[in-house]
């Protein structure tokens, strides 16, 4: 399984795209010159127009296995705020209505820094922004782990600190950044 980190509000949130990923169909993709499309989709029957099948990166990954090494290009604005799926993510820890998904594969201050940013525009028509980091799996969970701080207060190792809380550990817990005016 994994862990997942999302926002929570009683009022709607913002969508930030990621500027890093774009999603295309197989005629977009060609027309931008991106070639490397898999067969099945170049065939008669695969409807080319179909939007969002190919998604573009312009993050490069090495990967070396005999030395066990992984580099990703690391950009501060490589992040997202996307809608929240409760389809696919069923436990749901806050009574807040509006949830919105965080994606930034890894904690950095430069993301950080931009995320609190996020927040603080959150807060100008909220009361407060949850920030929960929580672990997706078949487990039973304890109470969440709780913190509180304003956002005059809110600095970047507090996100660290949210990141690096092992959710999954057993017992299984979640971690709760409550961000207030």
């Amino acid at each position: 399984m994994s862990s997942m980190i999302y926002l929570a509000a009683d009022v709607p949130m913002e969508t930030v795209k990621n500027p890093h990923y774009k999603m295309f169909s197989v005629n977009e993709a060609l027309a931008v010159g991106i070639t490397d499309i898999p067969a099945f989709m170049m065939e008669s029957d695969f409807d080319r127009d179909k939007p969002n099948v190919i998604c573009w990166s312009d993050i490069k990954m090495e990967i070396d296995t005999e030395n066990d090494y992984v580099h990703i290009d690391d950009y501060d604005d490589d992040w997202a705020v996307i809608p929240f799926d409760e389809e696919l993510f069923c436990e749901v820890f806050t009574e807040k209505k509006y949830r919105m998904q965080l994606e930034w594969g890894r904690y950095s201050e430069g993301r950080a820094g931009l995320l609190i940013d996020y927040i603080k525009r959150c807060l100008k028509t909220a009361e407060e922004v949850e920030i929960w980091h929580l672990w997706l799996g078949e487990e039973s969970y304890v109470l969440p782990k709780k913190q509180w701080v304003s956002v005059s207060e809110l600095v970047p190792e507090h996100l660290k600190q949210l990141e690096d809380f092992a959710v999954h550990a057993e017992p299984c817990r979640q971690y709760c950044l409550v961000v207030r005016r």
